[in-house]
């Protein structure tokens, strides 16, 4: 009997598993989530092989020999699971892991990079995504993420190059657009900035980011109306965009329109109190 329910926990463990793991390939070869069912006839074998040696060994304290075989399993899987989550308690650890086991996964290095990105580590993430486009050079996602990595640096020579190969690479791509369009506004390339950002603006119209940031480039270029159309825009779809307030109201007082850049200001002081260029332009303002 324990011979038949062994074997067919190792007959389901390797059925539930050959659904995913055939001559097809796919993206995730190691992957826990595909041993959730599989992992049930696993289990069924492992208990059937243990009442197997517990009969064979003629133990008559089954309640003791059952804890003892609960605290040999459970010590080194609670060691285990102990490890692995210090290594998922923090992003840049658990990508740092997971590139020293697969060295050649591009899309491991790309998400340690992007880590890095966000941790403020920015020539660690330079140099991880330098390795990630040796391994896949039109990784549009890695353009992206070290073209970001040369703006944090203002190298923007460097990052308006990398974006564009974003781009390029995925011409769909929303965020390498708006990123490249913000890029070619800090140098100065105000016409590309529009044409980058007005896409921006077709390809994700409910996006208010891409919004505000089009009505800073009319702003630069003194298309005033339009700009504020976009920030007004902008703010309906978000109206927790405080930097959009701000600057819907510099196009207002642009415009001589005291009242409504007055109320554009209030609603940034409420959202931040301390906003020293609000408090500012409200100064000049008022008179006080």
């Amino acid at each position: 009997a324990h011979g038949l329910l062994a074997s067919f926990g190792i007959l389901w463990f390797f059925l539930t598993l050959s659904v995913e793991s055939s001559v097809i390939p796919i993206r995730d070869v190691i992957f826990e989530h595909r041993l959730y069912l599989p992992s049930v006839g696993a289990f069924v074998a492992f208990s059937a092989g243990a009442f197997y040696f517990l009969d064979r060994a003629k133990i008559k304290n089954l309640s003791a020999a059952a804890a003892i075989l609960a605290l040999l399993t459970a010590l080194p899987l609670g060691a285990a699971a102990y490890k692995r989550n210090y290594v998922w308690q923090d992003e840049v650890r658990l990508w740092e892991d997971t590139v020293k086991k697969s060295p050649r996964d591009a899309r491991a290095r790309n998400s340690l990079g992007l880590a890095y990105n966000k941790r403020g580590m920015t020539d660690e993430a330079i140099r991880e995504l330098k390795e990630v486009l040796k391994l896949s050079y039109g990784y549009a996602n890695a353009h992206n993420n070290l073209g970001l990595a040369y703006l944090r640096q203002g190298r923007l020579a460097e990052a308006i190059g990398q974006l564009r190969l974003a781009v390029k690479f995925d011409p769909g791509y929303v965020d390498a657009h708006n990123n490249l369009g913000n890029a070619y506004a800090a140098t100065g390339m105000i016409l590309k900035a529009v044409e980058e950002l007005e896409l921006v603006v077709k390809l994700a119209p409910h996006v208010g980011e891409g919004h505000g940031n089009l009505g800073n480039a009319y702003a630069m270029l003194g298309r005033t109306d339009e700009a504020i159309a976009e920030y007004r825009e902008a703010l309906r779809l978000r109206p927790d965009l405080v930097d959009t307030h701000l600057n819907l109201a510099l196009a207002f007082a642009a415009k001589g329109m005291r009242d409504e850049a007055l109320r554009e200001l209030e609603i940034v002081l409420r959202l931040n109190p301390g906003d020293g260029e609000a408090l500012k332009l409200r100064a000049s303002l008022t008179g006080r």
